[in-house]
């Protein structure tokens, strides 16, 4: 089978369609609950904490901080059953908000990883299929000449297809 035309090398290219980046519609108010998540769960814990402890807001925001990273010094701990049972549950839904953005964060990375992957793929491919094209034009005009030379071993003029 030859490839003598453009279209048709290019409809024989497997990665045309598979691996093209598919745009997301309403990618902008999806990828804002996260973050908006995230200032909600903050601001939570600060107003809880200023509040119940009496804390000021930047004491309240270090505590939050440390807990959430699982750093705790131990210098600013919760002290009674209220805020120690909250505290559970603040930093349980903490680590969920925090996986699920490491997990959103990854998928970015690897889409972009793999649109970069998938245009390598391409240029690849279209720079296979041209080869091909010019190797097996170029091997049926020597075939054809071959054939008339052996053929007709008398004959001058040669045919080129």
């Amino acid at each position: 089978m030859r490839f003598h035309d453009e279209d048709q090398a290019t409809e024989l290219t497997p990665l045309n369609a598979d691996l093209k980046a598919k745009p997301r519609c309403g990618s902008i108010s999806r990828d804002l609950i996260f973050p908006g998540l995230m200032l909600l769960h903050g601001s939570i814990g600060v107003a809880f904490f200023t509040l119940s402890r009496g804390w000021t807001v930047l004491d309240s925001i270090y505590f939050v901080m440390l807990t959430l990273s699982t750093v705790g010094y131990g210098d600013m701990t919760p002290q009674t059953q209220g805020e120690k049972l909250f505290t559970t549950f603040y930093v349980l839904v903490g680590f969920c908000l925090l996986g699920y953005g490491l997990g959103k964060l990854a998928t970015v990375v690897t889409r972009r990883e793999e649109a970069t992957f998938s245009e390598h793929l391409r240029q690849a491919s279209r720079i296979m299929l041209n080869t091909l094209t010019l190797y097996e034009s170029t091997y049926s005009a020597r075939l054809v000449l071959t054939q008339h030379s052996h053929g007709c071993k008398q004959q001058t003029d040669f045919v080129l297809t």
